[in-house]
């Protein structure tokens, strides 16, 4: 084993054993402390024994294990940044209402023959 991934395995399992922990205790969502949980430790196994994603590319018919990690990881970023858009979509037409109805509220009424 090499000093990184002795350092950065360690690491990783630690993130991912917190994540389990707060995740048992109640802390914070469920869905969410699954998620990170299972990513740290997926990183984890990665780390301490590399292998595991050329077997895994083989699954799906891709060449090499790397492949695989950055095809996952351009579509997770996809994702995210299409999440993150139709938030920001959405935050900004709540805004232009709120701007609006109060805009409408403290109109004044239009003086006729001023």
């Amino acid at each position: 084993m090499t000093l990184f991934q002795w350092i950065f395995g360690t690491l990783c399992a630690l993130v991912a054993l917190r994540h389990l922990v707060r995740l048992a205790r109640g802390n914070g969502s469920r869905l969410a402390g699954m998620f990170w949980g299972l990513l740290w430790a997926g990183a984890a196994v990665t780390i301490f024994r590399p292998g595991v994603t050329g077997e895994l590319a083989a699954l799906f018919g891709i060449g090499r294990g790397a492949d695989l990690v950055m095809y996952l990881g351009l579509l997770a970023g996809i994702v995210v940044t299409r999440y993150f858009y139709s938030r920001t979509r959405r935050l900004e037409n709540l805004i232009a209402e709120l701007v609006r109805a109060e805009a409408i509220r403290h109109s004044k009424e239009p003086v006729i023959g001023s």
